[in-house]
């Protein structure tokens, strides 16, 4: 786990401007530097020591008859297996560094397709004066670059293309996304002008000037020619194989190792698979974040779990007195807009992780994205079963009040509108938005449907482009500041093509969501939290943002500069903020946007975010 940097161009060989690069990732790699220039070509890399802690794993790492160049951040979590594929490679040491280098030389492109685990890396092919990159499937990991006549600049972060003369300039089309629908990271461009991320799945190829971008791993393809296969009915065992392998591959590591802990199903069954998996009896860190509030506080439940390993349970409470200094240093490391309130406790959880020596930290993303686990997913599971079997068979399995009101949810799914909350509650204000600001040729995004089914298609969008990138980008960004990695074992992709492939009903049955994970979970997990549903508000933000941080709020947005800035309707976010304050309930993702928007102009745009380093 590292940050990568890297500059293709025939004026960058004199190496200073790559140092400079490398010197903004010292976060994502305290652990050693390294640099390779020559003729076209600067690499840069900054390692976190996770496998093989000798000088052997040193980056960049070049092939033995130095043709070959690679600088490479992730994890391959089967490198153990792949080693004995390449027989023909001798292995200087013993991690999974020299494999990716040793699978390219074998497979060439064609090598990602062996990997299971997270990575984005380049390779500089000397002889041909070429640039292959790759990211991994889910974008776990990141890959950013920029491109002009002269030089193709890439890195783990955007900072760091933005220390060696990238412009840092507003995506207006990026932020009328964000404002208009909420969406982020659902496409290849950033919140920057002309600074874009590799798709997640997706290779590269730069040779003389002339760039191809490539899809190598295609889920909807995956998934038809699985379907096509004999239909199953006892999913259960190969979930559980799945998730077990899943899990023992990600327990490699020659450093400490923990996981994220909250009282939900998600990672209560991580936790539980993990303490299945490890073999010794050594002492294992669990990170709770909590807060002071009793309604928001999770950390009685997730420290009450069953196991059979001796663990050590960390409780770590995040405070309103902490949260504006922490929403501005979040700021300028997410680079982006960020999940406010829970996005700053991750953040503070990492800081103690970091703390007490954990390198390594295991989460439960993804599982509510496969196994159906949003309260808003069930109208698009009824519209299924409407296509299929008529609206009688819908009226039967939902009783009333529900029916009508999951009938109108459907409707308007129907009519394309299907932009709703977790919670199902209104969070846009699109009306506190000058239309001045939003560019002319600018159009709605439009999400592909690829599959026959209406669940299967949101669940996809989700995991694609509306909510698994923004938070796979915000856990990168907050983690590796801490000098963390996150390990991701439910976005394996193996269980993500096989969750694609299961009927609804494995997902979604009556008023219960992940119906077949709950099951594999049977006698591992309290039955208070197998059974527990989806909790859509976890955090205090809005009580917070309507009370403790509420000078905080009226001062930004009386702000001169918030004034000024062109992008808000200041008299209509003066009259919707004091009608949120007079709430009780509500959601308080708008005034978030707000405050966010203006933190990142103010950080990026305002200032020389260039020279800032922490």
């Amino acid at each position: 786990m590292c940050g990568i940097a890297g500059i293709v161009g025939s004026n960058n060989t004199g190496g200073g401007k790559i140092k400079t690069m490398v010197s903004f990732l010292d976060h994502r790699g305290p652990d050693g530097k390294g640099t390779y220039v020559d003729n076209m070509i600067e690499l840069g890399h900054s390692r976190l020591a996770i496998l093989d802690l000798s000088d052997a794993a040193k980056q960049p790492m070049l092939s033995p008859e130095g043709r070959f160049s690679l600088v490479y951040n992730g994890e391959i979590y089967n490198y153990k297996e792949l080693r004995s594929e390449l027989k023909d490679y001798s292995f200087r040491g013993t991690g999974d560094t020299e494999v990716v280098l040793a699978s390219y030389l074998k497979w060439g492109r064609q090598c990602v397709r062996h990997f299971i685990g997270m990575f984005a890396f380049a390779i500089w092919d000397k002889k041909e004066r070429s640039l292959f990159c790759a990211r991994d499937r889910l974008g776990i990991k990141p890959f950013y670059y920029t491109r002009s006549a002269a030089s193709f600049v890439f890195a783990s972060e955007i900072r760091p293309i933005l220390a060696v003369g990238v412009n840092a300039s507003p995506n207006m089309s990026t932020w009328t996304d964000y404002l208009h629908y909420g969406y982020s990271d659902h496409n290849q461009a950033t919140f920057f002008e002309n600074i874009l991320c590799l798709p997640p799945g997706h290779h590269l190829h730069l040779c003389d000037n002339k760039l191809t971008i490539k899809e190598y791993w295609s889920l909807p393809e995956i998934v038809a020619d699985a379907l096509d296969s004999p239909s199953k009915s006892n999913f259960e065992p190969e979930l559980n194989s799945i998730l077990k392998d899943s899990v023992r591959l990600r327990l490699r590591s020659d450093v400490p190792i923990g996981v994220n802990l909250s009282s939900g199903l998600d990672s209560g069954s991580l936790f539980s698979l993990i303490d299945e998996s490890v073999l010794d009896q050594g002492n294992i860190c669990s990170f709770t974040g909590c807060f002071d509030d009793p309604a928001y506080d999770e950390g009685q439940l997730a420290t009450s779990l069953s196991s059979t390993k001796e663990w050590n349970h960390v409780l770590q409470t995040f405070t309103v007195e902490d949260a504006w200094s922490t929403f501005q240093n979040l700021t300028l490391i997410q680079e982006a807009p960020f999940g406010g309130v829970a996005s700053a406790l991750r953040y503070k959880v990492a800081e103690k992780a970091k703390e007490l020596d954990v390198k390594v930290v295991l989460q439960a993303e993804g599982v509510d994205e496969l196994f159906a686990g949003y309260a808003y997913y069930e109208p698009y599971h009824y519209l299924d079963i409407a296509d299929r079997y008529g609206l009688r068979e819908v009226r039967r399995q939902v009783p009333e009040p529900r029916f009508h009101s999951v009938v109108k949810q459907m409707e308007s799914i129907r009519a394309g509108s299907d932009n709703v909350y977790q919670d199902g509650t209104e969070f846009l204000r699109a009306t506190c938005i000058r239309e001045e600001c939003i560019p002319d040729d600018h159009s709605p995004p439009e999400f592909r449907r690829p599959f026959d089914s209406y669940l299967a298609n949101r669940s996809y969008q989700d995991l694609k482009h509306t909510k698994l990138p923004r938070v796979l980008r915000i856990n990168d960004k907050l983690s590796m500041a801490c000098s963390i990695e996150y390990r991701e074992p439910f976005l394996d992709h193996r269980l993500v093509e096989f969750a694609f492939t299961l009927p609804n009903k494995q997902k979604i049955n009556g008023d219960s969501t992940k119906c077949l994970l709950r099951k594999v979970m049977k006698g591992r997990l309290p039955e208070t939290v197998r059974t527990r549903g989806k909790i859509p508000v976890v955090t205090p933000q809005r009580e917070w943002l309507r009370g403790p941080l509420r000078e905080n709020v009226k001062t930004l947005i009386s702000d001169q500069s918030f004034r000024q800035r062109g992008i808000f309707d200041v008299q209509m976010v003066e009259k919707e903020y004091k009608k949120f304050c007079s709430e009780t309930q509500g959601n308080s993702f708008f005034v978030w946007q707000w405050i966010n928007t203006e933190l990142w102009f103010r950080t990026f745009i305002d200032s020389d975010s260039s020279q800032q380093l922490n």
